[in-house]
């Protein structure tokens, strides 16, 4: 019986090619270093590989920023139809006319990066008083859509954005700033703002009080009003003070740029 069962064998393995044990090629022993580190090692491994690259990542797009030479900042309401339902989407509009107005008045390239630019942050924000009166006048106006930006506006959004611009002024990302009637007194309060005659020399004429004037009273607010169209009439131009904590030489060569530049709006002439 046994006989029978190894000639059966003998016959299934005929058409099978013989291999020599000693021919087989068995794994390196770098592979097999390979094979033991993966299967101890995968997780971190994949881990360690994930944050590389996002350290990576934050690297190349802190070295890519690019770097401003007027750090400006506006806060207010804006002027725009009330029926205009992507009223929010024209921010972004404003700061950018706000930008090319005051890279009118650059002389030199601050930070020797071979650009003269500026950088405007916007911020909405629309007082709980003005608020009310929208929602009166989208009423009105029988603006009734839950869609519209009057009625999605909410107390979490103002206070998100004061917060916001707390936060730009108290790091120094803004330095000249535009700001409504509203904006100008809930900041004005926190003495973050330098007096006009400590900056310039003196107190221009049209100042509305020791800090700050009116931006459509200047010569060069006048000139570039294309740009400041969609501005409050009631904004204002000041400066927040010179910071005195946790800063070096590189914001004082900021600050002292945006100071320059302050100057030169209430030095402009429309016919120079």
């Amino acid at each position: 019986m046994e006989k029978m069962e190894d000639l059966e064998k003998d016959e299934d393995n005929q058409d099978q090619p013989y291999v020599d044990p000693d021919e087989i090629k068995r794994p390196t022993s770098f592979l097999r270093w390979i094979e033991n580190y993966w299967y101890h090692y995968k997780w971190h491994t994949i881990v360690g590989a994930f944050f590389a690259i996002l350290l990576i990542s934050l690297i190349t797009q802190i070295a890519s920023k690019e770097k401003y030479d007027l750090r400006i900042m506006f806060s207010g309401d804006l002027k725009v139809d009330i029926e205009n339902s992507d009223m929010l989407v024209r921010l972004p509009d404003a700061t950018a006319g706000i930008s090319e107005a005051f890279e009118q008045l650059m002389t030199e390239d601050y930070n020797g990066d071979g650009k003269k630019n500026a950088m405007t942050y916007g911020e909405r924000l629309i007082s709980p008083e003005r608020q009310k009166e929208l929602l009166q006048e989208a009423k009105d106006k029988s603006v009734e859509t839950n869609e519209h930006w009057v009625f999605l506006y909410s107390a979490n959004d103002y206070n998100d954005s004061i917060e916001r611009s707390q936060t730009l002024l108290i790091t120094g990302e803004a330095i000249i700033c535009l700001m409504d009637s509203h904006s100008y007194e809930l900041y004005s309060k926190q003495s973050m703002f330098a007096r006009l005659e400590d900056v310039l020399g003196y107190k221009p004429e049209e100042a509305s009080d020791e800090y700050s004037v009116l931006l459509k009273k200047t010569e060069f607010g006048e000139f570039f009003a294309e740009n400041f169209e969609m501005l409050p009439d009631d904004t204002r131009l000041c400066i927040r003070k010179k910071a005195t904590v946790g800063v070096g030489k590189k914001f004082d060569k900021v600050y002292d740029a945006n100071v320059d530049v302050f100057k030169k709006v209430f030095a402009f002439s429309a016919g120079n």
